[in-house]
């Protein structure tokens, strides 16, 4: 009896010490996790604390890329705010006045707690409100062969629709060429200061560069029926592109808007293009959009022209070109004022025949004008071209002028429905002119005397892979 009772009080004691060991080890377990998070943290902030550093210690000379770096400076002191937190440490004070000694520190603005600036102008405070609010990363791109890539920002301007613009952003991150002679810097300026838009971009593209517009507009020149908008987007643009040729970086720039998607070989088109714009002065631009780019009359990706009408919707400009339009810069209507003669100068820009960009951007400041009826039925391009590898001298002013010159004068008379392969339809004015369009179904205006697409009075329709037809002015 005594032997059971002994046998059964063994037994509950080495359960009892299993217990015991399960329970310490289980301890000595969490221990180790706890030790290992905090020594992550606390690398963590090293870590963070060392990109300040390293920030700034590189703190760039143009407006744009000082307020970028400034900006990044003050998201990393969050980050570590946060990690310092929840550790329950007291450093954050001492990193941010040890910031604020430094020589190279953000301006105290931007430094948490600052109460600088409250005496300032206001016409400080609205250059202020003007910031840039992060930087793209330039790991996403790397320059062929290891060499120091030429830096072109894309601009994208936007103002109060922000699902537009994301769907804008995330087709150009996806379209970017990841190897290039070039990195791409994407900048978007923003008119106004939606809150919708805001928040995409300092959550979702919190590493791409934003600007906000936000300087009174001059409406001094306004008529009683004219739209505030035109103003406000002349006005925005012509602020932005200066602030973005403040960089010296920047020898030209990609235009696009926050309803436009690109093609597949968008911005290999826009790099061979600028290289052909240094070597022909008679070039002002390039264009991804055709104005006559219908599924009917878009059969050939490999198709480029020359043009006297200014596209948009996709655009290249230049430091040279910004510095001749921009001290004249117009207050409203800035498209139409570029194709003016005085300031299109005899010069002419390329387009495709199949358009690199299509718009989706039925709502908008001109109310869906001419969507449903012509901008909803262009036809984007599907096929990648290495245009960098192309040779597209033909497009030298030399070369084509002569070419479409023998084209004309070989191509016979014909009408409207002939079915000969090429032939030429003679004009002899606008509303002549007028009258051929709506019955070949492209666009029927012109723009300071020049229609849609139109080069030396010349439109060109591709009606098939093997039949061109030529409207001519009749001299």
């Amino acid at each position: 009896m005594k032997s059971s009772k002994s046998r059964g009080f063994q037994g509950i004691l080495v359960i009892c010490i299993v217990v015991l060991l399960l329970l310490a080890n289980l301890m000595w377990m969490k221990k180790v996790q706890s030790d290992q998070a905090l020594h992550d943290a606390e690398k963590r902030i090293v870590d963070l604390s060392s990109k300040i550093k390293v920030l700034q210690g590189s703190l760039s000379t143009s407006q744009v890329e000082q307020e970028t770096d400034h900006s990044r400076v003050k998201t990393l002191m969050m980050r570590i705010n946060e990690l310092e937190s929840k550790m329950g440490f007291s450093g954050a004070k001492d990193t941010s006045s040890a910031l604020q000694g430094s020589p190279n520190a953000p301006p105290p603005s931007i430094v948490k707690g600052s109460t600088a600036g409250r005496g300032e102008s206001e016409s400080e405070r609205r250059e202020k409100s003007n910031e840039v609010s992060a930087s793209f990363p330039s790991s996403v791109q790397q320059s062929a062969g290891g060499e120091e890539a030429q830096v072109v920002p894309i601009i994208i301007f936007a103002c109060c629709r922000a699902k537009y613009l994301d769907r804008t952003l995330s087709i150009v991150l996806e379209r970017l060429p990841k190897q290039s002679k070039v990195k791409f810097d994407i900048i978007v300026s923003q008119d106004g200061n939606d809150p919708s838009v805001k928040s995409l971009m300092h959550t979702k593209y919190a590493n791409i560069k934003f600007l906000e517009h936000m300087e009174q507009v001059d409406l001094s020149t306004a008529g009683p029926q004219e739209q505030a908008s035109y103003y406000r987007i002349a006005q925005h643009y012509g602020w932005c592109f200066s602030k973005v040729f403040a960089d010296q970086r920047y020898e030209w720039a990609i235009v696009l808007e926050d309803d436009l998607e690109v093609a597949v070989d968008f911005f290999e088109y826009m790099m061979a293009a600028a290289e052909l714009l240094k070597k022909d002065p008679t070039l002002w631009t390039a264009t991804a959009w055709n104005d006559n780019g219908f599924p009917s009359y878009s059969h050939d990706p490999h198709k480029l022209y020359r043009s006297d009408f200014f596209g948009g919707l996709g655009w290249l400009l230049t430091r040279k070109l910004w510095q001749e339009l921009g001290p004249k810069w117009p207050k409203a209507y800035w498209d139409d004022w570029m194709r003016e003669p005085k300031q299109r100068m005899g010069r002419a820009c390329i387009r495709p025949q199949i358009s690199r960009t299509v718009t989706f951007g039925k709502e908008g400041t001109s109310n869906g004008q001419f969507f449903d009826s012509h901008l909803s039925k262009m036809v984007l391009n599907s096929v990648h071209i290495a245009w960098t590898t192309k040779d597209i001298s033909f497009l030298l002013k030399e070369n084509y002028d002569e070419q479409l010159r023998r084209q004309v004068e070989e191509a016979p008379l014909v009408g409207l429905h002939d079915s000969r392969a090429t032939g030429k339809i003679f004009y002899k004015d606008h509303p002549s002119f007028k009258v051929l369009a709506q019955s070949l179904g492209i666009m029927t205006d012109e723009k300071a005397g020049v229609p849609r697409t139109a080069y030396k009075d010349i439109v060109i329709v591709q009606r098939a892979a093997d039949r061109v037809l030529y409207l001519v002015k009749k001299e």
